[in-house]
């Protein structure tokens, strides 16, 4: 399975940001921060605008590469696909260059639309492509509310850039079902639930520009446990990350079952 999105950003680039880049390619206002971006995916098909409003303090300047911009953060964030939509607030701090702490609130609304929302009355039940396809118009408007705390390790070791990605989520649906497809972490959740992602990612720098062109290419690896459904889920792959220009992103990711 392939999955290929392009992200074009309005102001700035923002959106897939890697490692130590993930400070530099959003627009900065006398600290503020604005990202607006249009992505296009395929498999599932999908359109997606993600906007971003923040205020980041920089409370330290270093010469060491370890303390140097240190800061804390405050925004808020929307995201709309056509099926569903989610806006929330977060506040975020850099206690050193290589951690990133973040603890975000969201509220999403389902559209009723390409999957979501799906009910289903047993974590057992199959949930892939071909089912949620042939579930076409069983999908319910709804809501849900989403705890989120992600730290993120980053580190880079001359071209080798290194990455890993800890969600810790605490979500409640709104709904009688008793089972809920959620389609951002592909996996079912209770209509109350606790979920575990991690995605570490080596990857390692081929082109590196001061126009901005990039090209990474490395193995990942994602874990995912659902606490009240009991599921748990193990991939490994490839991605490949393409920046022709500060403005556009594109990346791809390939192994059996990436999302």
């Amino acid at each position: 399975m392939i999955i290929f999105l392009i992200f074009l950003n309005a102001l700035a680039c923002g959106g897939m940001a890697i490692a130590s880049n993930e400070q530099s390619n959003v627009s900065e206002i006398n600290n503020w921060g604005v990202s607006l971006d249009l992505g296009a995916g395929k498999n599932p098909d999908t359109l997606i605008f993600v906007g971003e409003l923040r205020y980041r303090n920089i409370y330290l300047r270093d010469k060491s590469p370890l303390w140097n911009g240190l800061y804390t953060q405050g925004g808020f964030q929307l995201r709309v696909s056509p099926a569903f939509g989610k806006a929330g607030a977060h506040v975020e701090w850099l206690p050193i260059a290589i951690l990133q702490l973040r603890l975000q609130y969201d509220r999403y609304a389902f559209f009723a639309k390409h999957g979501s929302l799906l009910a289903y009355a047993s974590g057992d039940e199959p949930f892939d492509d071909d089912v949620i396809e042939t579930r076409r118009g069983e999908e319910k408007v709804g809501a849900a509310d989403r705890i989120l705390f992600q730290p993120t390790l980053r580190l880079k070791l001359g071209h080798w850039l290194v990455r890993n990605k800890t969600d810790f989520a605490l979500f409640e649906f709104s709904g009688k079902g008793s089972y809920y497809h959620d389609r951002e972490y592909d996996t079912l959740l209770k209509i109350n639930d606790r979920l575990l992602f991690n995605q570490l990612m080596l990857l390692y720098e081929f082109i590196h520009n001061e126009e901005g062109k990039t090209l990474l290419f490395g193995p990942f690896h994602e874990y995912l446990q659902t606490s009240h459904a009991d599921l748990e889920r193990s991939l490994v792959g490839l991605s490949v990350y393409f920046v022709p220009r500060k403005n556009i992103v594109a990346s791809k990711c390939l192994d059996s079952g990436c999302r």
